[in-house]
């Protein structure tokens, strides 16, 4: 069996121009559909952790690049393709001397993508050596570079009722850290967020595109409220697909569990391995088409 997650696409630079009707949220994603393309690249140099022939664990510098690959534009407005991590990966040989010798192999690892760019959704999953952050971290950096002129984020779907579930699991919640980001233009979700937090209007009237917000209580014995309506607000972006949300809290076990939106409650659909590209493209689609068929049906109750 195999995961497949559902990421969100929005548009941040130029959301308010949406709002204030100068902006059609469908120029944006015509615009994304046509200028995708492989010639960019996303380069990144972090410390990962490597173990020593002695076992200690040490950091050194990785150096990546990603870029896509493969395109594919179908006429319903749906790209597919890979997006490509050549990364550096410390290893040992013996050299002529008799001695062992570290040098580095460049090794590459790709995912395959199905990307609904009406619906603003990417459907993918995650590999050995390339992870859902590594993953949206880099879609998103390569489609600002192609789409000129916008800015996006991107954040994973989250599943509202495992990440309630999860958070109303803790004894005590004793911290929050949420960022979060104005809706792209869906009426009924902006609806919904104003009803309990109204932090659209407050981003637009400072034009910030972007708000983080941090809570918490440092006494042994009170909790954060998290049935708060203003947390409630939070919990409703965050699962809308605006933002992310991590809660430090106190278990049962008295001991401290940190939950994260994107860890514990990312929306994801159980897929048979060894599919082929038709097959996944299939699995894609369904997936998006139910989420997308859910959501309606609760937006006309």
């Amino acid at each position: 069996m195999s995961i497949m997650y559902l990421a969100k696409v929005n548009l941040t630079t130029g959301i308010f121009d949406v709002y204030d009707e100068k902006l059609k949220i469908g120029d944006v994603t015509k615009l994304i559909y046509d200028e995708m393309d492989v010639s960019n690249e996303y380069k990144t140099q972090t410390r990962a952790a490597f173990r020593d022939p002695y076992g200690n664990k040490k950091r050194e510098f990785q150096r990546s690049v990603y870029q896509f690959s493969e395109l594919n534009k179908q006429d319903d407005m749906v790209v597919t393709g890979r997006l490509v991590r050549t990364f550096d990966k410390p290893t040992e040989y013996i050299n002529p001397a008799g001695k062992v010798s570290k040098k580095i192999n460049q090794e590459s690892a790709s995912i395959y993508f199905y990307f609904d760019t009406k619906n603003e959704l990417i459907a993918f999953s995650e590999r050995q050596s390339f992870g859902y952050n590594q993953f949206t971290r880099a879609f998103n950096y390569l489609l600002n570079l192609n789409s000129k002129g916008y800015r996006f984020e991107i954040f994973l779907q989250k599943d509202k009722e495992v990440l309630q579930e999860k958070i109303r699991g803790l004894k005590q919640v004793k911290n929050v850290k949420a960022t979060l980001i104005p809706p792209n233009s869906n009426e009924v979700d902006m609806q919904e967020i104003r009803k309990a937090f109204p932090y659209i209007d407050d981003c637009k009237s400072v034009n910030a595109n972007r708000i983080k917000i941090e809570m918490s209580v440092d006494d042994e014995i009170n909790s954060l409220k998290m049935e708060a309506k203003y947390m409630q607000g939070i919990l409703k972006a965050v699962t809308l697909g605006y933002g992310d949300v991590t809660t430090l809290g106190i278990n049962n076990d008295g001991k401290k569990q940190i939950i994260s939106s994107n860890q514990d409650a990312a929306l994801t659909r159980v897929i048979n391995e060894n599919l082929n590209q038709y097959d996944y493209n299939e699995e894609a689609k369904s997936f998006i088409g139910d989420f997308l068929r859910k959501r309606e049906i609760k937006n006309d109750k």
